[in-house]
C-alpha cells in the first residue's frame, strides 16, 4: 500500500483560548484604570501591580498559543511539550495518562522521555479543518497509534482520525469487534471511580462517544450513576423534600 504523504495530525489550541486570554487581559486593563481614578493617590503601586498581572496573563497566552505547545502525530512519531518539544518514535511510547486537566505520556527505553502538555478544555482543534477534540478523544488517538503494528496501519488510522466530526451515531452492537470491545471497556472503567469523580467520567464517556460517531449507551450510563449512596442520597433528600412541604401544608391549613 502506498503510504501518504503529508498525513498528519496537529492539535493547537483553538480560538476560545485566545478570545478568553484577550478578555481576561481586557478587564485586567479596565481594573487599572478604575483603580487609578478612584485611588490616585497609590498611582505607582496600582500600575505596578496591574503591569505584573498583565505580564504574566500575556506570557502565559504566548506559551500556551506557541507552536511548541501543539500536539503533532504522524506516522512515524509523536511530537509535542510546552517550552520546549519532544519528540518519540511511536515503538518506543510508554505510559499515557492524564492529570488534572494535563495530557502525559512517557517513552519507554532506557532514556525516558517524559512529556506533558496542559490540555485547554476550552477548546482544542485539529489544525486541518478546526475539528473540536476532547482530551478524552486525543489519548485514544495517541493510544490506537502507539498499539498499530506498522506505519501503513498507522497511516490508516490518521485518514480516518483526520475527517470531520461523524454526525450520525451507529449503534455498540452495529460497531466493528474491535471498537465493541474498547466501549465496553470504557463502560468497565466507570466502575472505578466515586461520587463526583465518577458523573465527571459518565460525562467523559458520553462526550468521547459522540466524537468516535458511537451511540451513547444511555440506560448503562445511567446504571453507573446509580451507587447504592447515590441512591441513599437521593433517597434522604426526598425525604426532607417531602417533610418540609408537609409541614409548610399544615401551617397553611
Amino acid at each position: 500500500m502506498r503510504l501518504s504523504r503529508g498525513n498528519s495530525i496537529v492539535l493547537k489550541p483553538g480560538q476560545q483560548k485566545i478570545i478568553g486570554m484577550g478578555c481576561t487581559f481586557s478587564i485586567f486593563a479596565g481594573l487599572g484604570l478604575f483603580m487609578n481614578f478612584m485611588l490616585p493617590q497609590h498611582k505607582g503601586a496600582i500600575l505596578l501591580m496591574i503591569g505584573f498581572a498583565l505580564v504574566f496573563i500575556m506570557g502565559e497566552a504566548l506559551v500556551k498559543s506557541s507552536p511548541s505547545t501543539r500536539i503533532t502525530m504522524t506516522r512515524r512519531f509523536l511530537s509535542g511539550g510546552t517550552l520546549r518539544r519532544k519528540t518519540i518514535a511511536w515503538e518506543k511510547l510508554g505510559a499515557i495518562w492524564s492529570d488534572e486537566g494535563t495530557i502525559k505520556w512517557k517513552s519507554n527505553d532506557a532514556q525516558s522521555i517524559s512529556c506533558q502538555i496542559p490540555w485547554h478544555e476550552t477548546g482544542w482543534v485539529c489544525a486541518h479543518n478546526g475539528r473540536p477534540v476532547s482530551l478524552a478523544l486525543a489519548m485514544d488517538w495517541i493510544e490506537a497509534l502507539r498499539d498499530a503494528q506498522s506505519e501503513v496501519e498507522r497511516d490508516k488510522l490518521l485518514r480516518k482520525f483526520r475527517k470531520v466530526a461523524p454526525k450520525t451515531f451507529t449503534p455498540l452492537n452495529k460497531l466493528s469487534t474491535t471498537d465493541q470491545a474498547k466501549a465496553d471497556e470504557l463502560l468497565r472503567g466507570i466502575k472505578n471511580f466515586q461520587g463526583a469523580e465518577r458523573s465527571r467520567r459518565v460525562s467523559e464517556t458520553i462526550q468521547l462517544f459522540r466524537e468516535k460517531g458511537w451511540a451513547p449507551p444511555k440506560a448503562k450510563l445511567l446504571m453507573n450513576l446509580l451507587t447504592p449512596s447515590t441512591v441513599i442520597r437521593c433517597g434522604l433528600l426526598v425525604a426532607i423534600g417531602v417533610i418540609i412541604i408537609s409541614i409548610l401544608l399544615g401551617k397553611v391549613n
